[in-house]
């Protein structure tokens, strides 16, 4: 499904007209339909950060009841992607700088870490998979990236990768401390200022396969991917101040 980056002006708006609707899965719960649905739409920016979110109108686009929508929304603010405030309006979150650039220091520090102790003490079942995710992402970007899925589908090579060091944990735990970096680079990918690629996953891989640990190579890897966002940080701030906050 493509996206088209609608430009917002400075006051948040109601989104409940230009959300995007998904099908409905088979046995899936209202709660976790509404929570689906609203986190696709705010990662894609049909619903930019600083859009109000009525529950009321939500839960009649998606025909479900107002409960199912408010606990979705619960989990949403634990993942900081929606503001709610009591006696006050519900908005989707400002992206933080400060927590940004927190993230993006996490990987850096912790990503070469997981990556170096696998090699040598990889399986075949993980190169397997691995293998597999690379080929979905390169189809992806062939087929001019479904954004979301491409970058579900980077997620799911990095939860793998720390998954098979014992780190599953550690995962949950770094997904939420780095959710505005992800988001910083869902902006990027939507307004075309960085491309999608498969080629820092690919070279991960390599090291992997070849029983290379070479730390400085994959600390040059990780810190390439990581760069190609941030260095585009001030650009995205210049071009959509409403978008983030300094608090």
């Amino acid at each position: 499904m493509s996206a088209t980056v609608i430009m917002e002006s400075q006051k948040p708006k109601s989104i409940a007209d230009s959300l995007v609707v998904l099908p409905r899965m088979e046995g899936e719960t209202g709660s976790a339909y509404a929570y689906r649905v609203l986190e696709y739409n705010i990662l894609m920016l049909h619903m930019a950060p600083g859009a109000w979110i009525r529950e009321r109108l939500i839960a009649d686009k998606l025909a479900v009841s107002r409960t199912p929508v408010h606990e979705a929304i619960g989990l949403l603010r634990d993942r900081r992607l929606v503001d709610v405030a009591p006696q006050s309006a519900t908005h989707v979150s400002l992206i933080d700088i400060d927590t940004l650039r927190q993230g993006i220091f996490l990987r850096s520090v912790v990503e070469p870490i997981v990556v170096s102790q696998l090699v040598g003490n990889v399986s075949g079942e993980l190169l397997q998979k691995l293998e597999a995710n690379i080929r979905v992402q390169k189809q992806l970007v062939e087929s001019s990236a479904d954004v979301y899925l491409y970058t579900q589908v980077t997620s799911e090579f990095w939860e793998l990768l720390y998954v098979a060091a014992h780190k599953g944990y550690l995962w949950e735990l770094l997904y939420q401390a780095t959710v505005p970096l992800e988001r910083l680079r869902y902006i990027l990918l939507l307004n075309k200022l960085i491309e999608p690629n498969t080629q820092y996953c690919q070279q991960l891989y390599t090291y992997l396969h070849l029983g290379i640990n070479d730390t400085i190579g994959i600390n040059q890897a990780i810190q390439a991917e990581i760069n190609s966002s941030v260095q585009k940080l001030d650009t995205v701030m210049e071009q959509f101040p409403q978008y983030f906050s300094n608090n």
